[in-house]
């Protein structure tokens, strides 16, 4: 019964990432969201890709270390475009969040290489440390989408409604990511199957939501008031930002020099 729910999922998911990218072309936003288009296409085609290799292990493997490879670009390109949006008025500040998700993601994956050398990782299949690889990288994510959160919460920068749903879907998605990669670290092997339909039941519900979050109308910057001592805080931390980057380029020059 299991099993028939995750291919019912599993199907689902195809529908929706496909739906996505019909969406997107046809409200014309497929260019300015083309991380979120790639990451949607990539996940139906491999989805389609992986169900034809299903019994092959060897193909199915690599199609899936392909996919997932394409895929993460696809979302870090995704995400960064979602926050230099939100943030465009605030160059100082978008410039430190893409650095910190260029790290955040390049110390997720440096993480995941070293767990797969690990000695408790040592007797196990490729497809193990694929999937332990594919969880660290994706709470990465997570860690920075809900940090960003936390600070979107308390300032309120103003942006595009799409911009402001698709963060909040992404944030809902990754951490839901990682929290069944924790238990399955938690609990062991009675935890992969209740977390495989979770994890599936997530990939469908995110692209399902994207169908209906983003129009034509999000796309327009609200008319709202925002606390003025609040709007002033992110002023002087976007002006302190960019005193900050000036300096490092400062001191770079000087050493290259």
């Amino acid at each position: 019964m299991l099993a028939g729910l995750i291919k019912f999922l599993w199907y689902a998911s195809i529908a929706s990432g496909a739906a996505v990218v019909i969406r997107l072309v046809a409200i014309g936003l497929a260019s300015r969201y083309r991380g979120l288009a790639g990451w949607a296409a990539v996940s139906a085609l491999s989805s389609i890709l992986l169900l034809f290799f299903e019994h092959d292990p060897d193909v199915y493997l690599w199609v899936f270390i392909t996919a997932y490879a394409l895929e993460a670009v696809c979302i870090f390109f995704m995400v960064r475009k979602l926050f230099s949006s939100h943030l465009e008025a605030y160059q100082g500040i978008g410039a430190f969040a893409q650095k910190l998700l260029s790290g955040l993601v390049g110390l997720s994956a440096v993480i995941s290489v070293f767990a797969i050398r690990q000695d408790w990782l040592s007797a196990a299949s490729p497809a193990d440390w694929t999937f332990t690889s594919v969880r660290i990288v994706d709470t990465g994510f997570a860690v920075f989408l809900a940090s960003a959160g936390i600070f979107f919460a308390r300032y309120r920068v103003p942006t595009r409604r799409n911009v402001l749903l698709l963060e909040a879907g992404a944030t809902v998605y990754f951490t839901i990511q990682a929290l069944a990669f924790l238990a399955i670290i938690l609990i062991g092997n009675p935890a992969k199957l209740p977390a495989s339909i979770v994890v599936e039941a997530a990939d469908f519900s995110v692209f399902l939501y994207c169908v209906f979050a983003v129009t034509q109308a999000g796309e327009s910057l609200p008319a709202r008031h925002y606390d003025p001592v609040k709007q002033a805080r992110v002023e002087a931390l976007n002006a302190e930002a960019l005193r900050f980057a000036q300096q490092m380029k400062s001191a770079v020059r000087k050493n290259s020099g």
